[in-house]
């Protein structure tokens, strides 16, 4: 969005402008690639449920979860998160514990909180209203994508 505002000779204040809307889209964008790789169809998703478990990312899903747990649930999950070789019960106790714990909930205020901040910005853009549908657009398909 930046080299092609700046191409088209966008002042600073848009640009400003579009440097927060993508910095929010991207993390709004991670967030959900995130839950996806949680919750989503490994045939509709194309890569295997649970990979950034066996991976041990540190995702908002795992920093949230973290706050939550017990020093019990704590130390076995310690030992699943970054075990490549962990079975699909311990990804689903992962998922089971993602919601009894709010987890999702809280993402998913976190990803409502950062559309509505990315609309807010889009609204302040001193462009045409076809050019902020097209950004608004892309922030609901951020909420909403199933792959």
């Amino acid at each position: 969005m930046m080299v092609g505002a700046m191409v088209a000779g966008a002042n600073k204040e848009v640009l400003s402008l579009l440097e927060k809307i993508g910095n929010s889209l991207g993390i709004l964008f991670q967030i959900k690639d995130d839950e996806l790789g949680l919750f989503a169809d490994e045939t509709k998703l194309g890569k295997p449920i649970g990979s950034d478990i066996k991976e041990g990312k540190k995702t908002l899903f795992w920093y949230y979860l973290m706050r939550e747990v017990s020093n019990e649930e704590k130390a076995k999950l310690d030992g699943i998160f970054g075990n490549g070789l962990v079975s699909e019960d311990d990804i689903e106790s992962v998922r089971m514990l993602l919601k009894e714990k709010g987890v999702m909930k809280k993402v998913n205020r976190k990803i409502e909180s950062l559309a509505d901040e990315s609309r807010k910005l889009i609204s302040q853009l001193d462009v045409s209203e076809d050019n902020k549908k097209v950004l608004l657009d892309l922030v609901e398909y951020n909420c909403t994508r199933s792959y």
